[in-house]
This record gives structure tokens, C-alpha cells and sequence, in this order.
């Protein structure tokens, strides 16, 4: 006599794979989850990469003169736990770092979370005095 229904290890086998099934999807929203925040970080280090770097560029070329070296700091409310280091130095007209006064400055800007996986993002530029000499 056939009986109907299932037996005792085809239902541990289905509860199995529906345990791994389950597991494997939960891992994936997680990793999404884990990537969205990175990436959103990333974002909202370039803006700030891209405001800070526009605040200096568009200085006058002798008041740029006056931060050269490197200078460290916080940015506002509500971005408080991203940090900056700017870095300007003289250029050679070959673009090597120079020790004298010139007509171009090199500007390097980095920018980091430190609660955050995301690293640093960098740009770099350079800035004349618009006079070639």
C-alpha cells in the first residue's frame, strides 16, 4: 500500500535548501546595503572634493599665495565627519614642485570619512596667474 504526503528526509532536504535559498538572499542585501552606503559617501566626498577645490581655484592668483603649505579641517554641519587637507606649492613652468615663487601653484586637495570604508578621493590641479611670463 502506497501511502501520499512526504517523508521524514524529503522534508529535511526542502527545509535545507530553503534555509541556504534564504541565507544566500539575506547576504545579498546586505552586501547591496553595505555598497549603497560606500557609495553614498564616495558621493558626497566628491561634492565636497569639488566645492572645496572651486573655493580656492577661484581666488585671486596672490591670495592663493597666501595659503601656500598645507592646511587640514573639518567641513560644516551637517558634514562634519568628512575631513580635508589641502596642499599648494610653487610649480616650475615644467611642472616640477619648486622651491621659489613662480607663476604657478599646484593645488592638491584630498578628501576622507574616517567612520567610513570608502579611503580618500584626491584631485589635483594647477593654477596660474593668467600672465604668462
Amino acid at each position: 500500500m502506497k501511502r501520499s504526503g512526504f517523508t521524514l528526509i524529503e522534508l529535511v532536504i526542502a527545509i535545507t535548501i530553503i534555509a541556504v535559498s534564504f541565507t544566500t538572499i539575506i547576504n545579498i542585501f546586505i552586501n547591496t546595503s553595505n555598497n549603497h552606503r560606500q557609495a553614498y559617501a564616495t558621493t558626497i566626498a566628491t561634492h565636497l572634493l569639488h566645492k572645496k577645490m572651486e573655493q580656492t581655484i577661484y581666488l585671486p592668483f596672490n591670495s592663493i599665495t597666501l595659503e601656500v603649505g598645507t592646511t587640514t579641517g573639518t567641513f560644516e554641519v551637517p558634514f562634519q565627519n568628512y575631513y580635508y587637507k589641502k596642499t599648494i606649492t610653487f610649480l616650475a613652468s615644467d611642472f616640477t614642485t619648486s622651491a621659489g615663487t613662480t607663476y604657478l601653484k599646484k593645488v592638491s586637495i584630498k578628501v576622507w570619512n574616517p567612520n567610513n570604508t570608502m579611503g580618500s578621493i584626491e584631485a589635483v590641479t594647477a593654477v596660474s596667474d593668467h600672465e604668462l611670463h
